[in-house]
């Protein structure tokens, strides 16, 4: 996933690279225009963007996120039918994919985001992070622990622990 801020980050550098890449590049004087003004308005749709729910803005953060992946297919509809050097069609359709990428790959700010609201990875890793201090707790006690989700281990069970490496071990 892309953080919220690091996708901001690249919308700046993405109304950049549109304004001024072309001129740099010297490619054909034909498509400076359109692509500076497509650097505008992903400039102006950037700044009126809530990138935070307690934000002020125009445009939900959803509503940036359809106008990235609008934005990415019409790159790649242009890469396809454009007459230009080879450079410049892969240029823009390599524009076009980053553009749809950053569209899915960032999430939404969520306004009190539970636990039914939130990734998977992150659910995991509070998960993680519970059992670790429930067997520091247990630990400290001097206690066996016995796994988090309440199940005890079979007593009867009395086989010795083998290490993790021992396949690789030498004998």
């Amino acid at each position: 996933m892309i953080p919220l801020r690091l996708h901001a980050v690249l919308d700046g550098l993405s109304a950049a690279g549109l304004t001024l890449g072309p001129t740099l590049l010297d490619w054909p004087r034909a498509l400076r225009r359109p692509l500076f003004a497509a650097g505008a308005g992903v400039a102006a749709y950037s700044l009126a963007t809530r990138y935070q729910t307690d934000s002020r803005g125009a445009l939900s953060f959803d509503e940036h996120r359809a106008l990235d992946a609008a934005q990415g297919l019409a790159f790649l509809a242009v890469a396809a039918t454009l007459s230009a050097p080879r450079n410049v069609r892969l240029s823009l359709a390599g524009y076009g994919a980053f553009s749809l990428a950053a569209a899915a790959l960032t999430r939404s700010p969520r306004a009190g985001r539970g636990p039914s609201q939130r990734g998977a990875v992150e659910v995991a890793d509070e998960e993680q992070v519970e059992v670790l201090q429930h067997h520091q707790r247990v630990h400290r006690q001097g206690q066996r622990a016995a796994p988090v989700g309440g199940m005890a281990e079979d007593p009867g069970d009395r086989r010795q622990k083998q290490p993790r490496d021992q396949n690789h071990a030498s004998g």
